[in-house]
C-alpha cells in the first residue's frame, strides 16, 4: 500500500501519493570454505549484483614457491524474481548457481602457485623470490591482473570513492607456507538496491 507525504509549502499543503517501495536494499554473503548456502531473492528485488572471489593457494609440497592469488568474478545488475533460489558455493573456488544447476557467475582459487581466473580477472602468480600472488583486486572496471609483491587480499565489500579497499583486504591472497589455511579465504558477495554495484557501491546497509 502506498504512504502518504506532506510538505509544507508556501500557499499550504502538498500531499503526494509514493507507491510501495520496490527493489529494497541489502547484502548476502559467504566467507569461505564453507558448506553450500541457499540465497533466495528477497521481497520486492527484481536485479542483484554478485561478486566471487576465489581462495588464495599455497605452496606445493617441497616448492620453494609461494602461492598464487585467487581469481574475482563480478555480474552487476543481474536480473532476478522474488522468491527464486541460487545456490552459493565456496570449497575453494567460489559459484552461484541457480536452480537448474547453470552457472550464474564464478572465480577460481589459485592452484598451488599458479594464480586462479575469474571472468576476466585472474589472480597473480606467486613466485620463489618470497612474493606470494595477489588476489585479483577490484579496478573501476571491476577487477584486473595483478603481479606479486604482495600478501594483501582483495575487500568483498568493494572499494571506497577513493579506491581504497572498503573494509578489510584479507580475502584471495596467496600462502608463504604449504598450509592452504595460511591463505586468504574466497568468498560470494550479492548486494541489491537502487545504485546498489560492485566495486564502488557495495557497502553493508
Amino acid at each position: 500500500m502506498g504512504r502518504l507525504r506532506c510538505g509544507a509549502v508556501v500557499t499550504g499543503v502538498m500531499c503526494v501519493l509514493l507507491g510501495s517501495v520496490t527493489n529494497p536494499a541489502g547484502q548476502f554473503m559467504v566467507l569461505g570454505p564453507a558448506a553450500d548456502a541457499i540465497f533466495t531473492v528477497p521481497a520486492g528485488v527484481t536485479k542483484v549484483s554478485i561478486a566471487c572471489g576465489g581462495r588464495g593457494g599455497a605452496r606445493d609440497t617441497g616448492s620453494t614457491t609461494n602461492g598464487g592469488g585467487g581469481g574475482l568474478g563480478i555480474l552487476n545488475d543481474f536480473a532476478v524474481v522474488p522468491g527464486e533460489t541460487y545456490t552459493v558455493k565456496t570449497p575453494g573456488f567460489a559459484q552461484v548457481l541457480r536452480a537448474d544447476g547453470s552457472n550464474v557467475v564464478a572465480a577460481n582459487g589459485a592452484f598451488y602457485h599458479t594464480g586462479g581466473a575469474g571472468a576476466a580477472f585472474n589472480g597473480g602468480n606467486g613466485d620463489n623470490l618470497g612474493n606470494v600472488g595477489q588476489a585479483a583486486r577490484w579496478t573501476a572496471n571491476g577487477g584486473t591482473v595483478v603481479p606479486t609483491n604482495a600478501d594483501k587480499g582483495v575487500s568483498p565489500r568493494g572499494l571506497n570513492a577513493d579506491g581504497t579497499p572498503r573494509g578489510a583486504a584479507d580475502r584471495g591472497f596467496g600462502a608463504t607456507t604449504e598450509n592452504i589455511a595460511d591463505a586468504g579465504g574466497n568468498f560470494v558477495r550479492i548486494v541489491w538496491g537502487d545504485g546498489r554495484s560492485f566495486p564502488y557501491n557495495a557497502a553493508d546497509v
